[in-house]
C-alpha cells in the first residue's frame, strides 16, 4: 500500500500522516490504526479541567479568559494610542497646562466681575436721571442673573 492510500484509507491529510510517521506511526494500515487509537485514548483521558492558582478551569473558562485577554490587550494598546496622541498634542503646543489656564481666566474674569458690580451704581442716573433708583434695582437685578446663569454653568461643567 502506498503511502497516499495508508493516509486516505485512515482518513487523515497528507500532513498530518507525515507528521504522525515522524513520531513513530507505523506505515501499515492495522499498525497506523493501532497506533492512531492509543494516541487516542491518551488525549480522551483527564477531566477536561486545569487547576491554575488553586482555581479549577475548564476549556470553556479557558476560552473566556483567552477571550477576556484579548479584550484587555486591544484596550491596553488603545490606552497606549491616546497617550501617545497626548504627548503629541502637548508636544505641539495644543495643550495649556491647567495652571496657566486658571491664571489666564482670572486674569480677565475678575476683571470683568468688578465691573459688572459697579456697573449699576455708575450708570443707574445716566440711565434715568428723573429717578435714578428704579434704574439701579434693574441694573442690579440683571447684573445678579448674570451672576447666577455663571454659577449654574460652573455647578454643570464641574
Amino acid at each position: 500500500m502506498t503511502n497516499k492510500e495508508l493516509y486516505e484509507k485512515l482518513g487523515i491529510s497528507k500532513k498530518a500522516f507525515y507528521n504522525y510517521v515522524k513520531k513513530q506511526m507505523p506505515k501499515n494500515y492495522k499498525g497506523a490504526v493501532a497506533w492512531l487509537k492509543e494516541r487516542q485514548a491518551f488525549t480522551d483521558q483527564g477531566s477536561g479541567q486545569i487547576t491554575i492558582g488553586g482555581r479549577n478551569y475548564s476549556k470553556d473558562d479557558l476560552i473566556d479568559l483567552r477571550g477576556q485577554i484579548l479584550d484587555l490587550t486591544a484596550q491596553e494598546k488603545q490606552s497606549k494610542i491616546d497617550l501617545q496622541e497626548f504627548e503629541l498634542a502637548k508636544k505641539r503646543g495644543e495643550l495649556v497646562p491647567r495652571s496657566e489656564l486658571v491664571q489666564t481666566l482670572q486674569a480677565i474674569l475678575e476683571p470683568l466681575s468688578k465691573m459688572l458690580e459697579k456697573l449699576p451704581n455708575k450708570i443707574s442716573t445716566q440711565a434715568n436721571p428723573d429717578n435714578p433708583d428704579v434704574a439701579y434695582k434693574v441694573l442690579e437685578s440683571e447684573v445678579q442673573n448674570i451672576f447666577s446663569e455663571i454659577q449654574k454653568q460652573k455647578l454643570n461643567h464641574a
